[in-house]
């Protein structure tokens, strides 16, 4: 994904991408730290950010957990996309089943 960033490939016009400070800054990508932060505005967009980033990582170990797999996942990114993908249909189709163990 960085490489196709880095040579213009946008989803949409004007996409960016949120990383935390471990990140470059780029025209594409934003890093964002409390340590950065200097107004009321930037403070309750680093707020949702986090928050946001929380509940991604919170489904990533629901996933994670239900579909060992993707723990070791060792595979080119198309592929691990599409394999993402079927398990997190797999995943709905058990809740709208009320199969959650299953």
């Amino acid at each position: 994904m960085f490489e196709r960033f880095e040579s213009g490939w946008r989803p949409f016009p004007g996409a960016i991408v949120l990383g935390d400070s471990a990140y470059p800054l780029k025209d594409w990508l934003i890093p964002y730290s409390p340590s950065n932060l200097s107004n009321e505005p930037e403070n309750r967009l680093f707020t949702a950010h986090r928050k946001t980033r929380h509940l991604i990582e919170c489904a990533y170990g629901i996933m994670k957990e239900k579909f060992p797999c993707l723990n070791l996942l060792r595979v080119e990114p198309i592929f691990a996309g599409k394999i993402i993908l079927t398990c997190a249909t797999l995943h709905n189709i058990c809740r709208s089943h009320n199969a959650e163990n299953g």
